[in-house]
């Protein structure tokens, strides 16, 4: 009898944890951007691989990071400064290529282009 009260107990506190998780994870304000990643990329390229390099270089230098995906707690408007200083760098290039390079943001709210650079 001791047991099945034991269990019955060991039963309800994981019933409880199990709805608490639940509602936690379904919890929160959708309108309310949080973990927000960004991504580097060509959307377009047709050129060499020297030159998608140098451009891949320059974002990846202006914003101060070394990987494709990234977060940056410095804010949304320091990005978008970092990114028109590299735009403008590659503007003072001559490319014998066409590209187009995304800044995409990643959040609760989906997908979006945060930056956009071309020489098309």
């Amino acid at each position: 009898m001791k047991t099945k009260k034991i269990l019955f107990a060991l039963f309800a506190m994981v019933c409880v944890m199990a709805a608490s998780v639940t509602l936690t994870a379904c919890g929160g304000d959708d309108d309310d951007e949080t973990n927000v990643e960004y991504n580097l990329g060509f959307s377009y390229m047709s050129g060499d691989l020297a030159e998608m390099t140098y451009i891949d270089n320059t974002f990846k230098s202006a914003i101060g990071v070394s990987e494709d995906t990234f977060t940056y707690p410095a804010g949304e408007e320091k990005l978008k400064a970092a990114c028109e200083q590299a735009a403008k760098q590659l503007d003072n290039h001559a490319f014998s290529g066409k590209y187009t390079y995304d800044v995409r943001k990643f959040s609760n709210k989906g997908v979006s282009t945060f930056y956009q650079w071309s020489n098309k």
